[in-house]
């Protein structure tokens, strides 16, 4: 039987977490009246990510507010692998690290880095926080992996983020 794979897509609020799965799956994980009236994940979401492979992934949509960190523990709390999402225009957040350590005390397996936004930046900027990321994530169970920029606009990315989500949940399932 092949072993399932749940990946917990996390990240500060407003950076893109939803839209990046919206992307992926065509499914909109924010479902609560409050969470369309306010703009942000207030539960987690899921969405099922079908592979070229055939494969089956869950997508676990954590909410990126510090108000709402219960259910982000709560999200985050049985994960095999993690997307951390991060905005090239904005950058490392109080929420980032918070949910790199979560992410870490649960036991994440494997994963990789989304830089979204990609579009509203220049490449410098890209590089830039791109070397932001990674000094962040040095020492942690994402160090040495994957950094993909990321737009919703242009789809620019999109290809590579579903090989790497690939590749991740076959080293995972061993």
């Amino acid at each position: 039987m092949e072993k399932h794979i749940t990946v917990g897509v996390a990240g500060h609020v407003d950076h893109g977490k939803t839209t990046l799965v919206r992307c992926l799956t065509g499914i909109d994980t924010d479902r609560l009246k409050e969470e369309k009236r306010r703009g942000f994940s207030i539960e987690s979401g899921i969405a099922l990510l079908e592979l070229h492979s055939g494969r089956k992934i869950t997508l676990v949509d954590v909410p990126g507010h510090t108000d709402f960190l219960k259910n982000t523990i709560r999200g985050l709390s049985s994960v095999d692998m993690a997307i951390l999402v991060v905005a090239a225009d904005d950058g490392v957040m109080p929420q980032t690290l918070e949910h790199i350590q979560i992410l870490d005390f649960f036991g994440a397996k494997g994963g990789f880095i989304v830089l979204s936004k990609a579009d509203l930046v220049d490449e410098e900027t890209l590089e830039l926080a791109e070397l932001e990321i990674r000094e962040l994530v040095d020492g942690t169970f994402l160090e040495e992996r994957a950094v993909i920029p990321f737009s919703a606009v242009d789809q620019r990315g999109l290809g590579e983020i579903r090989i790497e989500i690939e590749k991740a949940a076959e080293k995972i399932a061993g």
